[in-house]
């Protein structure tokens, strides 16, 4: 990479005029205008070699300016680029072309030429913008924006359940979703994409990469007679869990947390379905839950951390 700076005086910063960074394997004429002249004036040449790749420069000459020449201003903010940037000096009557390009997943937001907007640029992933006969300085500034994108969540069995989607659904921010049971004969099992099983967790958080369609699937609750086939369909999470607790039940309980010395820290009464408790008043340690069905009591150690 072969980069030109200038400075009209010493104590002046660099700024720069050029940059080469492809191969050029024969002698080639390069001329560059140079603005901003002055009694004290300096040009720097600053390269970077890779792989042992040799950089050569022969036969540097300053000559009169033979054309006035214009700075354009150009620059990008955001998940994207302007090709070329920074101040590009342009021949006087000259034309230069800008391409402005947005990363994946975004779109351009708004392209800006001397603070005008320019309409046909916004919501395209790539536009090009050319100053035509050149005789005058400008500006063009390009911003961005990540692409809206779907998150579609379907219940099986139909009705079983219904599932809430928080975060804003554009490309590359966490979405949440929460599944809940629509009553005592369902209870959350896991969610699906594709026919294939992504997690289990409930809340389940994920990044937001492209349109999304998941399936939150619930199963039914059979059988419960007995105090075995109450516990299988009994589910407390995360252990350890931080602030707030999640537990799936089949039928409505009674929650209680203790402390190890037996005092009661916590009390409410709970739906079947999903539920979260949030606990982040609670010292950290460990703590014993206690469900109170009808006629059965389910006990669990939780850690608080």
């Amino acid at each position: 990479v072969l980069t030109i700076k200038y400075k009209a005086a010493l104590e002046d910063e660099w700024t720069t005029l050029e940059t080469f960074s492809t191969d050029v394997t024969e002698w080639t004429e390069v001329s560059i205008v140079l603005p901003n002249l002055s009694d004290s004036y300096y040009v720097a040449f600053e390269g970077e070699c890779n792989s042992g790749m040799g950089i050569t420069i022969d036969e540097v000459s300053i000559n009169e300016p033979q054309t006035q020449s214009f700075v354009i201003t150009a620059g990008a903010e955001g998940n994207g680029t302007i090709t070329p940037s920074g101040q590009v000096f342009v021949p006087a009557g000259e034309t230069q072309q800008f391409d402005v390009k947005a990363y994946h997943g975004h779109q351009i937001a708004s392209l800006l030429v001397d603070d005008a907007a320019i309409v046909a640029a916004q919501g395209e992933s790539q536009f090009t913008f050319t100053f035509q006969s050149v005789n005058a300085a400008h500006t063009i500034m390009a911003y961005f924006t990540a692409n809206a994108q779907s998150v579609t969540v379907e219940v099986v069995p139909h009705g079983a359940g219904s599932v809430s989607i928080q975060g804003e659904r554009y490309y590359g921010n966490t979405i949440k979703l929460y599944a809940r049971s629509s009553g005592s004969n369902y209870v959350f099992s896991h969610w699906e994409a594709d026919g294939k099983t992504i997690a289990t967790e409930n809340p389940f958080k994920f990044e937001l990469l492209s349109d999304t369609l998941f399936e939150a699937h619930f199963r039914l609750v059979t059988g419960i007679g007995s105090r075995r086939d109450l516990s299988d369909h009994v589910r407390v999470y995360p252990n350890p869990m931080k602030d707030d607790l999640h537990i799936d039940l089949p039928i409505d309980a009674l929650v209680r947390v203790f402390d190890m010395q037996g005092r009661l820290q916590y009390e409410a009464k709970l739906s079947s379905g999903t539920n979260t408790i949030n606990l982040s008043g609670l010292n950290q340690g460990t703590y014993i839950l206690k469900l109170q069905f009808e006629d059965q009591v389910i006990t669990k150690r939780i850690l608080h951390y």
